[in-house]
């Protein structure tokens, strides 16, 4: 098959929107958007590489089966506001946080079938971006229904 045909799911996230209020349910790896940053010890991991933005922090992980974690937490209080899972890239792909859904062989077809539309875009954020090798990577957003937490997957073309 073409690459143009072929989808591979590269990275699931999620974020809080901060003016809308707390969020609820969603959580990648057993961590939750809205937990304390001591929930990061439930990876059983300690973290691979770590950066400060502004008054955040960033922890990456690797997990087992190569995909890469990352959680964005607000220093002063140590509330999680995003967390990300990205493909390690194995051949025959590794499973996502998501019943159904599989690094490296779900579909954007899948997604889109799963919840039932598109999803949606950022302004701040084009939906569409160039990748490094020519490929193409689309970023799909959904909001978590009865949650104030979004979800974006980003799949490669």
């Amino acid at each position: 098959m073409g690459r143009a045909l072929i989808f591979a799911a590269s990275a699931i996230f999620l974020s809080a929107l901060y003016s809308i209020g707390e969020p609820r349910a969603q959580d990648l790896s057993g961590i939750t958007i809205g937990s304390d940053r001591q929930a990061l010890r439930l990876l059983g991991a300690e973290p691979v590489a770590s950066q400060t933005m502004g008054p955040h922090s960033i922890v990456k992980y690797v997990l087992p089966g190569g995909n890469e974690f990352s959680a964005t937490f607000v220093r002063s209080s140590g509330k999680i506001v995003f967390l990300e899972t990205d493909w390690g890239g194995e051949s025959g792909g590794s499973y996502a946080d998501w019943s159904g859904m599989k690094f490296g062989q779900t579909t954007l077809t899948d997604i889109r079938k799963m919840l039932g539309s598109n999803g949606f875009a950022f302004k701040q954020r084009p939906g569409v971006a160039p990748e490094r090798d020519g490929g193409i990577a689309l970023f799909n957003s959904y909001q978590i229904r009865e949650t104030d937490v979004i979800v974006t997957f980003v799949t490669i073309i």
